[in-house]
């Protein structure tokens, strides 16, 4: 068993299936605009996004959408298969075993949500999961709800979040929508008091974002950076690795089997299709 432990902390519990409640949230005592993120449907259901959207909706709703926009699944199901695959993701699953959150911890408010976060993310596919390939395996995690009073959010994307690993020693500024790192920390915003006019101020900020958009880097907790890495780690060993990322990532034929067995068992639960992902994306 390992020393390490690994926990995911959140104000709420991932949108999506883990949000469909049987018993309804107190206006008072819980941010409902969270909860209506989220289409209430039968429990179990998977639910999806489009980029251009902000709620998540079922298969059926989603179908009747613009098919050209690219559809993302929501936490609640991304969580689902990491609870079965693992965190690790493909490419550090051909040198380590998976990696599983031990424990999830919510505010207590959101306590009426432990039996939707349970079933979320393991209960609704558990019967239909008949056997995966050790060391893989079903987990379970401890989901308990702590008693801090979290920090007031609007649960959107910040417009600058910090970001650091405890490897690198330095933390970063990264664009929220964009993931991007941004290298120029020392942009200042104009103020419409210091400018003319409007036609000023707004020209000025049509240069700010550009210096900014300009000075965008891949961050180092980013994908592009992770493959880096994950080449540098091949050399190291010598182990031969295509060229492209996906080429790379289909190396992992364990790990695929694995997730192919968990997307199986959702349809055949009929809880919906994972999205295949859009070629523009």
């Amino acid at each position: 068993m390992s020393k390490y432990k690994v926990v995911m902390l959140k104000n709420v519990p991932p949108t999506g299936d883990a949000l469909v409640l049987d018993t309804p949230l107190n206006p008072k005592k819980n941010n409902l605009r969270t909860v209506s993120q989220v289409t209430q449907g039968s429990p179990g259901q998977m639910q999806f996004r489009c980029t251009s959207g902000t709620k998540y909706l079922t298969e059926e709703l989603i179908e009747k959408r613009d098919q050209t926009k690219h559809v993302i699944a929501c936490p609640s199901d991304k969580l689902a298969v990491c609870n079965i695959a693992g965190i690790q993701g493909a490419l550090l699953s051909q040198f380590l075993q998976p990696v599983y959150l031990n424990k999830f911890l919510f505010h207590k408010s959101f306590f009426l949500s432990i039996p939707a976060v349970n079933r979320a993310l393991y209960e609704r596919i558990e019967a239909q999961i008949y056997k995966v390939p050790l060391p893989y395996k079903i987990n379970k995690p401890d989901i308990e709800a702590y008693s801090v009073r979290p920090p007031r959010t609007n649960y959107g994307y910040d417009k600058e979040i910090a970001g650091w690993a405890l490897s690198q020693g330095e933390w970063e500024v990264i664009k929220g929508p964009e993931g991007m790192m941004i290298t120029e920390n020392n942009l200042v915003s104009p103020l419409r008091s210091n400018c003319v006019d409007d036609v000023e101020y707004y020209e000025k900020k049509l240069a700010n974002a550009k210096q900014i958009r300009a000075s965008m880097r891949p961050s180092k907790l980013s994908k592009v950076a992770g493959f880096g890495l994950y080449t540098k780690l091949c050399l190291k060993v010598g182990k031969d690795i295509p060229q492209t990322y996906f080429a790379c990532k289909a190396l992992a034929d364990e790990y695929h089997a694995v997730k192919l067995s968990i997307n199986n068992a959702f349809s055949k639960a009929k809880l919906g299709t994972w999205p295949k992902k859009n070629c523009e994306h």
